[in-house]
């Protein structure tokens, strides 16, 4: 029988946010800072979480467990291997923090199809037609393929999960992937026009 490894979750706030002119991170959907919202549903569904930033952001989150970014312009990758190499045993719940419609119900829903003998969880996401790799758990086998990909400068999350062997969830209703990018995008989800 195959031994499951824990899980944590990873919280990803360290983009520059180029696109939206200002910290997704601190953007407001329900009533509080984002990155809180997102800390405070992992927690209610029982799992530990850190927040992922830049070596400059590190003060800013002083008020959660941070993993700083031990790559510079490896974006989510460089992300989920600082993850790893602060824990590689255990398994990796990323989320990226620009995902507002992401909860603790969605969170419970990925964890109950979690196959950690897969390198990962993740869900098929309907616009793009490929796995979404910003709200997925990485099992510690992931690591490795993660790393090699980083010394041959690959460095699509979607690219990695899609030539591994994944889980891969179809089966979801909710609108739980939208991602919110630029100011105009969040004005249409706060007049529930999203």
């Amino acid at each position: 029988m195959m031994n499951t490894a824990p899980l944590k979750a990873l919280i990803l706030a360290g983009g520059k946010s180029l696109r939206m002119g200002q910290d997704k991170s601190t953007l407001i959907y329900h009533q509080a800072p984002q990155v809180e919202f997102l800390h405070r549903e992992l927690s209610q569904a029982g799992i530990d979480a850190c927040v992922s930033c830049r070596p400059d952001q590190t003060e800013a989150f002083g008020n959660f467990k941070v993993i700083e970014d031990q790559f510079d312009n490896l974006g989510p990758v460089g992300a989920i291997l600082s993850a790893f190499a602060s824990d590689h045993s255990s398994a990796w719940l990323v989320i990226a923090c620009d995902m507002p419609l992401i909860n603790q119900n969605s969170i419970n829903y990925l964890v109950s199809r979690r196959n950690p003998s897969k390198t990962a969880t993740a869900f098929y996401n309907k616009e793009t037609s490929r796995p979404d790799p910003l709200f997925t758990i990485w099992e510690p086998a992931s690591y490795p393929i993660l790393e090699s990909n980083r010394k041959l400068d690959r460095i699509s999350p979607v690219k990695i999960l899609m030539e591994n062997d994944i889980e891969l969830i179809k089966d979801y209703e909710e609108d739980w992937l939208k991602n919110i990018n630029t100011p105009e995008e969040r004005d249409s989800f706060l007049k529930g026009g999203f």
